[in-house]
């Protein structure tokens, strides 16, 4: 093998084609839709933001939800713009990061009443692709 080639095997993102990428962070930012909605989803404003480790959760499933959408290519997210893309990637690492008072009422309405609507697409989507 002089001429330099390796025999290595390709690493799993190498072998991964972006439908395979964008369909993993899809299903990604679906689990993590679904992991907030069930630590918060039925709670209310008093006993979310008096539960700190609810709180914790939240935020960081926030966060990798906004992770995992920066992940999907800026191609397919022209060819389904009835997600919020950009929004939620903004959205998600704010709430993350969020921190004083408010921040536990902004993380929890968004769960409620931004995540329900936002599984469904990403279901949908993801029944599509």
């Amino acid at each position: 093998m002089s001429s330099g080639t390796s025999l290595r095997a390709p690493s799993e993102a190498a072998k991964a084609t972006p439908t395979d990428t964008t369909r993993l962070a899809i299903e990604r930012m679906l689990e993590c839709a679904e992991a907030a909605l069930r630590f918060a989803g039925d709670m209310s404003r008093d006993e979310f933001t008096s539960d700190l480790k609810t709180i914790y959760a939240v935020r960081a499933v926030l966060t990798l939800l906004g992770d995992a959408a920066r992940d999907v290519p800026e191609a397919f997210c022209a060819d389904h713009p009835g997600i919020p893309w950009s929004d939620l990637r903004r959205f998600a690492r704010a709430l993350g990061e969020a921190e004083g008072e408010g921040a536990p009422h902004r993380m929890r309405r968004a769960t409620v009443q931004v995540l329900p609507s936002l599984r469904d697409q990403l279901r949908g989507l993801l029944r599509s692709i």
